[in-house]
């Protein structure tokens, strides 16, 4: 972007003249991408991604069939020491309905950690019976302990997982 010349009204003898010169600040794209993905490689590259819509985050996935998880937030490390992982089931409207399950990770290095992943699937839930889900990737310290409605506004990433 070149830089942007603004011109204040001030008069010199009846004359505009260019008051202030600003460069605006060029600032990093921030992004969040999570896959659902049968495994991942070691350039941080999904393997056997879910296929799906990448506009809409939504993502299809065999029943019965263990899934990994990859989730990068660039540039901007996660601002927690925990990630969490919650599947909650939607219903007909594409609204959180019945909680399924969550994960905590290992202790991140914080204002570092950028990308995160399973690598055996998940911790006790290799794979997700038929229906529709979202998955959320948030601060371990957002999460909902004792209401777990879902439904959530603050996470890092979503993804809704059609598993057929």
């Amino acid at each position: 972007m070149s830089p942007l010349l603004i011109s204040l009204a001030l008069l010199t003898q009846g004359q505009s003249v260019p008051a202030l010169l600003i460069e605006p600040k060029q600032e990093e794209k921030k992004y969040s991408k999570f896959w659902v993905c049968e495994s991942v490689d070691d350039d941080w590259k999904p393997v056997g991604a879910a296929k799906g819509d990448d506009k809409k985050k939504v993502y299809e996935w065999p029943a019965g069939k263990k899934f990994n998880l990859l989730v990068i937030n660039s540039p901007t490390p996660f601002d927690t020491l925990f990630l969490g992982i919650v599947i909650h089931k939607q219903g007909e409207d594409g609204k959180d309905v019945a909680f399924v399950d969550e994960y905590q990770t290992e202790q991140l290095e914080e204002k570092v950690t950028t990308k995160w992943c399973t690598v055996e699937g998940l911790p006790n839930r290799q794979s997700l019976e038929a229906g529709r889900y979202s998955i959320y990737a948030i601060s371990w310290y957002d999460r909902q302990p004792t209401e777990r409605v879902g439904n959530f506004e603050k996470y890092f990433a979503k993804l809704t997982l059609n598993v057929k």
